[in-house]
């Protein structure tokens, strides 16, 4: 496996072809009508399901250490890493970001790439998950 996203709440990655065919779609199974406000928010719901599902499924017990930069107004500055269990690392890296992306970078990685954009920057982190045996990752 190569480069794997978790969950983005980018909209303008997830507006494409295969979104907009799911969208009519759905609309057609459910006797609605097409509209582009209609489709906005069908994808702002989706959105929102996939972070609810995404949440619900992280193993909160499991030991992780976050490292990074973050990307401000006055540069990029390195974060002191710390541990957490991997439901707070997630909180934490999402903490005041518009758009977040939650990726694995290829099968070998015991880590969660999460990039974070604000109004300032970009945060970048790494979830390090030394400890993980599960299949949550994948």
């Amino acid at each position: 496996m190569k480069k794997a996203m978790l969950f983005t709440n980018d909209f303008a990655s997830l507006d494409n072809e295969t979104m907009r065919d799911f969208y009519k779609e759905f609309c057609d199974e459910n006797g609605l009508t097409h509209s582009e406000d209609d489709y906005t928010r069908f994808v702002y719901d989706e959105i929102d399901f996939e972070w609810n599902e995404f949440n619900s499924n992280i193993p909160n017990n499991e030991r992780a250490i976050v490292t990074g930069t973050l990307g401000l107004w006055n540069g990029t500055h390195e974060i002191n890493p710390f541990e957490c269990t991997l439901g707070e690392a997630v909180g934490k890296c999402c903490n005041s970001a518009d758009t977040i992306k939650f990726e694995i970078e290829n099968d070998d990685d015991d880590f969660i790439t999460v990039t974070a954009s604000h109004h300032d920057g970009t945060n970048r982190f790494q979830i390090h998950l030394p400890d993980f045996k599960g299949d949550w990752l994948c």
